[in-house]
């Protein structure tokens, strides 16, 4: 569920965080459903990789389409709701 309007969703296209090396360190561990608590240099890296994110695409939010079929059924988007798969 998305509750917000200002984002940036990359879809199966992903985004290169090379140079965002904790940030790839820390992703490369999650596991799925498990709360996280962000180390200073990752949340610093998150920020960081928003502002260059924010700044590449400033206007464009949907960067990619997804990469589950599924998520391809149409929403209610006339009256602003979104999907819930």
């Amino acid at each position: 569920m998305l509750l917000s309007k200002n984002f940036r969703y990359f879809g199966g296209n992903g985004y290169e965080i090379e140079k965002f090396t904790a940030l790839k360190v820390f992703v490369s561990r999650l596991a799925q459903g498990h709360r996280v608590k962000l180390l200073p240099a990752v949340r610093i890296e998150l920020n960081n990789l928003k502002a260059d994110v924010w700044a590449q695409f400033p206007k464009k939010k949907v960067l990619g389409t997804p990469g589950d079929a599924k998520s391809k059924l149409a929403c209610n988007k006339s009256q602003g709701a979104g999907c819930l798969l």
